[in-house]
């Protein structure tokens, strides 16, 4: 999912409904919370941190952070520690070397290398 895309914030309804549902279903979620070219797109919507209450709300609904939140990595990080339901992948960030090896490594200090998706 990529709520971003269509300027709608994480805290929308009309994104919550579609959580909810993925939740009853069982359906685990991937979400694009994160930077991207798009000009016409808000990155006042798009910190992963923002997923939080999500988290919070939707107890049993899998979610993960696409490419670990890029460029809020370590916010995307400390979601997925604080959050038994929430993951990150790793997707598109090895074309950054040096920023990919800065994640692995706050990944590991989090103790959540566990919790990421390759």
């Amino acid at each position: 999912m990529g709520p971003i895309y269509q300027n709608v914030a994480p805290s929308d309804w009309r994104f919550r409904r579609i959580l909810r549902r993925a939740e009853e279903l069982r359906i685990p979620v991937l979400i694009h919370q994160g930077t991207t070219f798009c000009a016409d797109v808000s990155l006042e919507i798009a910190n992963p941190v923002l997923l939080q209450p999500l988290a919070l709300e939707f107890p049993r609904l899998k979610m993960v952070i696409a490419h670990m939140g890029h460029p809020w990595i370590n916010e995307a990080l400390v979601l997925v520690r604080k959050n038994r339901n929430v993951f990150a992948d790793i997707s598109a960030l090895y074309y950054r070397p040096w920023q990919f090896y800065n994640a692995m490594v706050a990944a590991m200090e989090y103790g959540v290398l566990d919790r990421l998706l390759f």
